[in-house]
């Protein structure tokens, strides 16, 4: 009896157990869900939704509370409920001891600052609070390592903390013009990310440091990341990112123009045209995608090719910037556009697009001047035309007797060949339905898939064209009967591979056929050698 009871005891343990490990505690949930609510924030919502948070800790709730407020922002669910979410992460982690969380607590207020544009400096702020914070992180709790998908260690999960952090504030000094300061923060971000293979994140911490010496006119260190970016890019296939670095670099050579760092004009020259072939790379790897680079890269053309004096192509580009739904760049590709016409002397289109600019900009007094000297120069123009005009019109009458005395002769001489025309359209439209009617019917045995295909269309084009068989031999006597057949098969409309099926042989065979047959007839098109 005291053994049976014993099993029943053991047996209920073990239940407990499996049950224990079938739901986790509500705590180690958040963990979990801290390796998915990233790429998917629906679903870790839906999860967060259905915790019991009345038995978490005060810590813990602080953290569902981070996560919940994380979630929202990827959802584009900004404002008071995400806002009173982070007010309690941060009136917990600021006052204790836990510098990752705390870290994360900034880190995720900054991003709710730049997504409701509270500010650069406010991001800014909060950004340099999770950089220091995360300086002074040694530990993270221990579920972070257990329940990571793939084998990490605790100083990873710093690591991959501290410098998605630094990578950001460094971005925020860039956008406020701090580019020393930027650069500081981001060498050590990128480095790490190269060495480490995270392709994607090297890709902008990258592209960001380049910027950054770009606007220190550093245009060696500018280059050198620019390139380490476009490998990264190359490596992980991105259309995207590899046309936009092409589209950096065209950049690169146009600040430098722009700046003047060369006093003889075959530099500054060859800066632009590297800037048209590395803005022409990009287009050529986009194709035909829609993506918001292709009109950034043909600004970059379009401003090069005017500065070039190249206008034509200049116009071309900067229409298409233009005309692009949502383009950052139209008043410039109306700027292009007005000084291209005006160089070719195209007032009229001149005027339109520098009407164009200021209404774009009407605080540009050069431009307003400019628009008053094509407008006075116009107008001259078209008064010159008017008279202009007047005289002719009074030549026309003396034009137009010669005219229609032209015209009464041509009209004669179409009339007749017209007539002689129309017996010869007639006979080639009775050929072309009798062909046509041939192929339909051709057509429909080759796809009856009947034994005798082939037969049966020879018998069929025979009783359309009698006499073309023995036109055929009599004409080129030197082939043989497999390649005549070749040559009516060619006729009808049917490809080397079809010919092959119908003929039982393969398409290397069929091929070298076609060519004993163009070397022996002197002739590049088989189907020609029918004159029906």
């Amino acid at each position: 009896m005291i053994k049976y009871l014993l099993h029943i005891t053991l047996a209920l343990c073990a239940l407990l157990l499996s049950c224990t490990h079938s739901m986790p505690p509500q705590e180690d949930q958040l963990y979990r869900i801290e390796y998915f609510y990233q790429p998917h924030p629906d679903s870790a919502a839906r999860i967060l939704d259905t915790l019991n948070i009345s038995v978490l800790s005060e810590k813990e709730h602080a953290h569902y509370c981070l996560l919940k407020a994380r979630t929202n922002q990827l959802r584009w669910k900004v404002g008071s409920e995400t806002d009173s979410l982070l007010s309690v992460a941060e009136s917990y982690f600021s006052k204790s001891d836990d510098k990752y969380f705390e870290a994360m607590t900034y880190w995720t207020v900054s991003l709710e600052a730049l997504m409701t544009r509270k500010g650069s400096q406010i991001v800014l702020d909060y950004r340099l609070k999770a950089f220091q914070c995360i300086e002074q992180c040694r530990h993270v709790d221990e579920r972070f390592v257990l329940y990571s998908p793939k084998p990490t260690t605790e100083q990873r999960v710093i690591d991959n903390m501290k410098y998605s952090v630094t990578m950001r504030l460094g971005m925020s000094y860039a956008q406020d013009h701090y580019y020393l300061e930027s650069i500081h923060y981001l060498k050590p971000v990128e480095q790490f990310y190269y060495e480490n293979d995270f392709y994607r994140m090297h890709i902008t911490t990258a592209h960001a440091l380049g910027l950054s010496y770009m606007r220190i006119n550093e245009p060696d260190s500018c280059l050198k990341y620019i390139e380490r970016g476009l490998r990264s890019a190359k490596h992980i296939g991105d259309v995207e990112e590899y046309a936009f670095y092409n589209y950096t670099l065209a950049q690169q050579y146009r600040y430098q123009y722009k700046n003047k760092q060369y006093s003889d004009n075959e530099t500054m020259e060859e800066l632009l045209r590297k800037a048209v072939s590395e803005s022409c790379k990009g287009l050529a790897i986009l194709g035909d995608t829609l993506t918001k680079y292709k009109s950034d890269i043909m600004e970059v053309l379009a401003y090069s090719y005017c500065e070039l004096h190249q206008y034509d192509s200049c116009c071309y580009y900067a229409k298409q910037v233009y005309e692009t739904p949502r383009s950052l760049w139209k008043s410039e590709a109306a700027h292009y556009l007005y000084q291209s016409y005006l160089a070719l002397g195209d007032n009229e289109n001149a005027l339109y697009y520098a009407n164009l600019c200021l209404g774009m900009n009407n605080d540009n007094i050069s431009e307003l001047m400019a628009v008053t000297k094509v407008k006075e120069e116009y107008d001259i123009k078209m008064e010159l035309q008017k008279k202009e005009s007047e005289h002719k019109i009074k030549q026309m009458w003396l034009y137009f007797l010669t005219a229609s005395l032209i015209i009464a002769l041509l009209l004669l001489w179409l009339f007749i060949s017209r007539y002689r025309k129309n017996n010869e359209i007639e006979l080639l439209k009775i050929k072309n339905s009798q062909r046509e009617t041939l192929i339909q019917g051709v057509a429909a045995i080759y796809k009856s898939q009947h034994n005798d295909r082939l037969t049966r269309i020879l018998k069929q084009f025979e009783n359309s064209y009698p006499d073309a068989w023995d036109i055929l031999k009599t004409s080129h006597p030197n082939l043989n009967e497999t390649e005549l057949q070749i040559i009516i098969l060619s006729f009808l409309g049917f490809r080397v591979k079809e010919q092959a099926n119908l003929m039982g042989l393969r398409e290397t065979t069929v091929m070298q056929y076609r060519y004993n047959i163009k070397k022996k007839a002197n002739s590049d098109q088989i189907s020609d050698l029918i004159s029906l």
